[in-house]
């Protein structure tokens, strides 16, 4: 990647993957931090330096492993998607480490860069390939089919309660 990221572009996708920038968000996107983000981004371009990268990513104050996704999801669209709890739902995946006892909950809390790289991107992109679309619109789809099981599911709760 030979565009840098400025300022700007981390707080827009702040404000995308969070839904809110605050007052802290300025450290996110100090000078020191922006160098570190676009030397972690420009290194996510090499695949044997992806889980470092993220890594890098994830150490800057106000970006974890969720938004250190999302921003290498905007620079590099084809090859990284966003890590989202929906998501993961959908799929009902759960990073392999994880005790089955305490699988139940899908959170991006519970992955690591290294599950991310080595069990939740392939699984993704798998998805892809058997829906024949881009990375970025399975990525849409997999939440989308949270959300309507969701509604479903409180439709359902409506009408027993109700009817």
């Amino acid at each position: 990647m030979e565009q840098k990221l400025t300022k700007q572009d981390i707080l827009w996708i702040l404000r995308w993957k969070l839904g809110r920038i605050k007052e802290p968000n300025a450290q996110t996107v100090s000078d020191d931090s922006m160098a570190a983000i676009n030397k972690a981004v420009k290194d996510a371009g090499k695949v044997s330096c992806r889980v470092d990268a993220i890594n890098a990513l994830d150490k800057i104050p106000g970006i974890g492993l969720a938004t250190a996704t999302a921003i290498l999801t905007a620079c590099y669209p084809e090859e990284f998607t966003i890590l989202d709890w929906r998501a993961l739902e959908t799929l009902n995946l759960f990073p392999s480490r994880m005790s089955p006892e305490k699988q139940g909950e899908h959170s991006a809390d519970d992955w690591t860069a290294k599950d991310y790289i080595n069990e939740y991107l392939p699984r993704v992109k798998e998805q892809r390939d058997s829906w024949e679309c881009t990375l970025r619109d399975t990525d849409r789809a997999l939440w989308g089919i949270s959300v309507a099981r969701r509604m479903d599911e409180i439709i359902r709760k409506s009408n027993v309660n109700h009817g």
